[in-house]
């Protein structure tokens, strides 16, 4: 089964080049010829509607215009079952996003990121009498060093495996807490919480009952489990500021088989 590569690293190594009609045109060589064939990758994705990346696709294209790039966006609930299905197939997309923490379970049908990258590029030449002309050249992918540089610290642990990195982020989520000040001042909380403990005497002041024990004003609008799409991480963030050590240096779970003062902070 021939492997897919999801890592965007193409996409978005966009060199911007006028380009203006009525230039001549230079044959190029062989080399270059056969880099020029047409090509067309497919992206699938969650979430954002094609005209999210309308405007990347289209300055690519300016550079790369034998690469037509189509995107195909699909509902959380059917996404992974494309994929499989796909894949068992072989036709399987040229580039994916996934959550990081589908990698290693997809690691097989994964291709890694190479050192380097070699493409035609279109560029003009000549000052007087411009012509547009391909020429061939390699550039290297993003470094360990680099990722370690230029990526929040998780990039690094989460896309490297045996040495090869297999993915790049195009995004980052991030959990923001939204609080009604008006609702913490009438509770006396001066300042919002900035821990889970701070969290529950919180919510425990800024919650309201009627004579029957009935709850009229929540202190949280946190969810379940089963209706919102980030429970792990909430979950997750909410263990790990009460002490909990989710996983050990090889990423298995540790969370529930440890002790501190006593207790078990992932319980």
């Amino acid at each position: 089964m021939k492997k897919r590569s999801f890592a965007l690293l193409n996409l978005f190594l966009i060199f911007v080049f006028l380009l203006t009609s009525g230039f001549g045109c230079k044959n190029p060589g062989k080399a270059v010829q056969e880099k020029l064939q047409p090509v067309t990758l497919e992206y699938w994705r969650l979430w954002d509607d094609a005209d999210a990346f309308d405007e990347i696709i289209s300055d690519y294209r300016t550079l790369h215009p034998n690469i037509q790039i189509n995107y195909r966006k699909f509902r959380y609930e059917e996404y992974e079952k494309a994929l499989l299905e796909a894949w068992a197939e072989d036709r399987g997309p040229d580039l994916f996003s996934i959550n990081e923490s589908w990698l290693r379970k997809y690691q097989s049908r994964i291709e890694p990121m190479p050192d380097e990258i070699t493409m035609a590029y279109q560029v003009v030449k000549g000052s007087l009498k411009k012509e547009i002309t391909s020429q061939l050249r390699t550039k290297k992918t993003p470094s360990l060093r680099q990722l370690k540089a230029d990526f929040v610290d998780t990039v690094y642990h989460d896309v490297l495996i045996d040495g090869r990195v297999y993915g790049l982020p195009l995004s980052l989520e991030t959990l923001v807490m939204f609080y009604n000040r008006s609702i913490l001042n009438k509770a006396g909380i001066a300042q919002p919480p900035a821990s889970w403990k701070d969290f529950q005497k919180s919510v425990e002041k800024s919650t309201k009952f009627d004579s029957q024990g009935n709850i009229i004003q929540s202190g949280t609008a946190m969810g379940t489990g089963n209706n919102i799409n980030s429970s792990v991480d909430l979950l997750s963030v909410l263990m790990m500021q009460d002490g909990a050590t989710m996983t050990d240096a090889n990423g298995s779970p540790t969370f529930f088989n440890q002790t501190a003062k006593d207790r078990n902070p992932g319980q």
